[in-house]
């Protein structure tokens, strides 16, 4: 599944998380590229912190049809823009787009939802276009009837499988629109939508091989993961918490969450762990709890009777009837615009 992934972005640096192998050991990995900018990450200025993340005004130079005063989209509207969001439809972004988007500048989650997502999918269709002329170069220096050149063919016919499916959605959608799927998406997070949540703490639309051109976009995502992992465990999201535990153990890394300031609590760790070695599958819940044997170590008895308390609460208030079964199954999921809801 994340080998599908990383083929959809035509290299493996889709996504930006690592955990380690003791909490998802089905997978090798669910990302490579959380150490490389961590640094980069930590250095960006920290008086920025935004508390929303701000959404673009559609300028003309941006707009993709000339703005109608009158214009505006109903609820009923982007109901009927989501069902036409089905491979194979006639959906076309670039004509709904300026519609969805001041809807979404207004508090519309769906809209913001559906935006954010769809030139997520423009982005990685770009993406695609210049994986394709990278496979085009390699195939042309490849020895004829090699079993490179041979690699390189079934890739150069996957990747125009991908595309052909996106290009229709994204006729007359370019780079100065899918620049801003991360302000789309991460709106749509803190409006409230569980898995655009998840989406943009995992798997944010911003380009992790060019973070100064994503300056804005990085640190935004720097100074809101934490906030957005919180709001999803007070939204009774399993995974949000399970994020929350690798993060404040400091097992997992996301990028720009390295240093210590990012978030590091053995106490919230081991609250977060043992709400989740109680809820858990018996095979990740006896990894859990074996991670939590050396967490209780390292802390005081007072630290210890306060992350138990806490962890008693929270698992009475929120997770109670709760289950996490997979999390690397819960994580992977691949959400699309027709997921929004």
């Amino acid at each position: 599944m994340l080998e599908d992934a990383r083929r959809a972005e035509g290299s493996a640096c889709r996504t930006v998380h690592t955990f380690r192998p003791a909490l998802i050991m089905s997978r090798n990995s669910i990302a490579v590229l959380g150490i490389c900018f961590v640094a980069l990450l930590a250095a960006l200025p920290l008086w920025w912190t935004p508390t929303v993340p701000a959404l673009p005004v559609v300028p003309q130079s941006v707009a993709v049809t000339p703005a109608s005063p009158q214009a505006r989209i109903s609820v009923e509207d982007i109901a009927q823009e989501v069902a036409r969001l089905q491979p194979d439809s006639d959906f076309r972004l670039a004509e709904t787009h300026d519609e969805l988007a001041r809807a979404a500048a207004v508090g519309d989650r769906r809209a913001a939802c559906v935006l954010g997502r769809a030139l997520d999918d423009c982005r990685r269709l770009h993406r695609m276009r210049a994986r394709r002329a990278e496979l085009e170069r390699s195939a042309a220096r490849s020895a004829p009837g090699s079993d490179d050149e041979a690699q390189l063919l079934v890739e150069l016919v996957s990747l125009d499988e991908r595309a052909a499916a996106l290009a229709p959605m994204c006729q007359g959608i370019d780079r100065e629109h899918t620049k801003h799927a991360w302000r789309y998406l991460a709106r749509a997070a803190v409006l409230g939508d569980a898995d655009a949540r998840i989406s943009f703490v995992l798997a944010p639309p911003l380009d992790p091989e060019n973070m100064l051109g994503d300056l804005e976009g990085w640190t935004a995502y720097r100074d809101q993961v934490w906030s957005m992992l919180q709001q999803g465990i007070a939204s009774v999201d399993v995974r949000a918490l399970y994020l929350a535990y690798g993060l404040a153990s400091g097992q997992d890394t996301l990028i720009g969450m390295g240093d210590e300031r990012f978030h590091s609590d053995p106490v919230q760790a081991l609250s977060y762990g043992l709400v989740l070695s109680r809820i858990a599958a018996p095979a990740l819940a006896g990894r859990i709890e074996q991670q939590l044997s050396a967490l209780e170590r390292s802390l005081t008895g007072d630290a210890r009777r306060v992350a138990h308390t806490r962890a008693d609460a929270l698992q009475r208030e929120r997770f109670a009837g709760a289950g996490l079964d997979d999390p690397a199954a819960a994580l992977v999921k691949r959400y699309a615009a027709q997921d929004c809801r």
